[in-house]
């Protein structure tokens, strides 16, 4: 049974869809969508809120369309290895007897900038069991891996080495789909700009997932990483200029241009005296206008 995800109708209008193009790009585009929990609102990208409400939000991930090309010089099994990047040729939905392309696992963090006025709590996530049509096809074959907490400097918490990962042989997101959702509260606010909750690859060690697309190209993604004896610390695919898991940015006023991250803006609402108060000088401002000149 495939489980239905308020805000799939709103996919169309929130993740970008890229065009096939020969210039490089992710071969894996990320989202995220939020509301007011409760609120019965649909998923958008930037959230109107108020200190001491929560915020339920979706992180969902489809592969690039046919005719994108990334540059990545990865580990690769299959017809175009030899560190000539990859063209997304063909993408084949798996159907539970025959294994398709698309994403078998990831690292993934939640996080936020502690400079940000808007200041959240990050939850632990729930990994989609059922992202699909088709028989197990849970995000969550491994227990434990709905991310760790870390605190920000400011002791509010970002999750960190979110784990989303299929059952060996198990493919998916072809299709957009909802990888996991979760959830986080917001104690406190302050004036200033719009504030920001990121995903991004996970930025721990040896945070490797795993992509096929054509039938038979299947190839790591590789975040930081380093290789005993040498201390020194790789960027891998994800942090460099051209990385094969792309995320959908915020499309509202001071969102960062960051290939990087996916980002969730959060938007302080006026408190009803402000805006009563709001009301009452516009209203004094159109009395003044109307009085007739002597």
């Amino acid at each position: 049974m495939q489980q239905t995800f308020i805000g799939r109708s709103f996919l169309t209008i929130t993740i970008l869809a890229i065009p096939a193009i020969s210039s490089a790009s992710p071969l894996v585009e990320i989202s995220v969508l939020g509301r007011v929990a409760g609120s019965g609102a649909s998923y958008s990208s930037t959230v109107p809120v108020v200190p001491g409400q929560t915020v339920e939000y979706q992180v969902w991930a489809k592969m690039a369309p046919i005719g994108t090309y990334n540059s990545n010089n990865y580990s690769l099994i299959g017809s175009q290895g030899g560190g000539s990047g990859q063209t997304i040729n063909s993408l084949t939905a798996s159907t539970g007897i025959q294994a398709g392309d698309g994403i078998q696992s990831m690292f993934l963090d939640v996080y936020q900038n502690p400079a940000d006025p808007i200041q959240v709590n990050i939850s632990p996530v729930r990994l989609n069991d059922d992202p699909t049509p088709m028989a197990n096809d849970t995000w969550a074959s491994l227990v434990l891996f709905s991310g760790t907490g870390k605190p920000r400097a400011n002791g509010y918490q970002d999750l960190q080495h979110i784990r989303p990962i299929h059952n060996p042989g198990i493919r998916t997101a072809v299709d957009p789909e909802v990888v996991f959702t979760g959830s986080f509260d917001i104690p406190s606010d302050a004036a200033g700009p719009i504030s920001f909750v990121r995903v991004r690859w996970s930025t721990d060690l040896s945070s490797s997932g795993n992509v096929r697309v054509n039938g038979t190209d299947s190839f790591a993604i590789v975040g930081h990483h380093s290789a005993a004896p040498d201390p020194t610390i790789y960027p891998g695919t994800e942090f460099g200029p051209d990385p094969i898991v792309g995320f959908t940015q915020a499309t509202a006023l001071n969102s960062p241009d960051d290939i990087h991250s996916a980002n969730l803006g959060l938007m302080i609402v006026p408190e009803p005296t402000t805006l009563s108060l709001l009301g009452i000088a516009s209203l004094g401002l159109l009395a003044r206008r109307r009085v007739p000149r002597k």
